[in-house]
């Protein structure tokens, strides 16, 4: 039986002692989201999405890094969203594509098995509720929203990989999570689940 070597990675942070240029009350929901540009040099720069809590804490989810202009996808971790109304009331018809991090860091290893889920919180007007869509190849998943008072989508998207060591005895496990919105102000439900399973395991550099 092969072993599993657990490692995960998580892009889930929590800071404290945000900047004067973070510190905005919130007018909706418990998190607002805003991006902020760091400049290294004149040719290098990177985007941060940060989750701002009114108690002014930040996570940090996704991360885009230029160079001359263009998206380096080897430095970058983030996701596209389009959402279109169904026919049926209250419905949405949804695409979501992930761009990971590390797709070429692990372009020499063996992948045995991987997993793109998007877990989607789901409200009509009684109850509230979650949904789970699944990819098994792609790095795009197609999903539905009920949403009775809008079209806030609000979720998490898990990237599960199961990889083979090169003593081809054990397994390595990957597991990436990135919170989904498609709002600026939001409660996402699934940032406070899933940071504690942050806290638990070992933080991505």
């Amino acid at each position: 039986m092969k072993k599993l070597i657990i490692s995960t990675l998580s892009i889930l942070f929590i800071f404290s002692s945000c900047s004067k240029s973070k510190e905005k009350e919130l007018n909706n929901g418990k998190y607002q989201r805003i991006w902020v540009n760091y400049k290294s040099t004149e040719k290098k720069e990177e985007i941060v999405e940060y989750y701002i809590t009114k108690e002014k804490d930040s996570i940090m989810n996704q991360y885009k890094t230029y160079v001359n202009g263009n998206i380096d996808s080897t430095k970058s971790s983030f996701y596209k969203v389009e959402l279109v109304k169904s026919k049926i009331p209250n419905h949405y018809s949804g695409t979501i594509k992930f761009y990971p991090k590390y797709k070429n860091e692990l372009s020499n290893r063996i992948q045995k098995e991987r997993s793109l889920k998007l877990l989607v919180f789901q409200e009509n007007k009684d109850s509230l509720y979650t949904e789970t869509f699944e990819s098994n190849s792609k790095n795009e998943i197609k999903f539905e929203l009920v949403n009775y008072k809008s079209d806030q989508l609000s979720g998490i998207l898990t990237d599960l990989r199961f990889l083979e060591e090169r003593n081809k005895d054990s397994l390595l496990v990957i597991s990436y999570d990135i919170a989904v919105d498609n709002k600026l102000n939001t409660h996402n439900m699934g940032i406070e689940i899933f940071l504690k399973k942050t806290l638990a395991n070992n933080v991505h550099n």
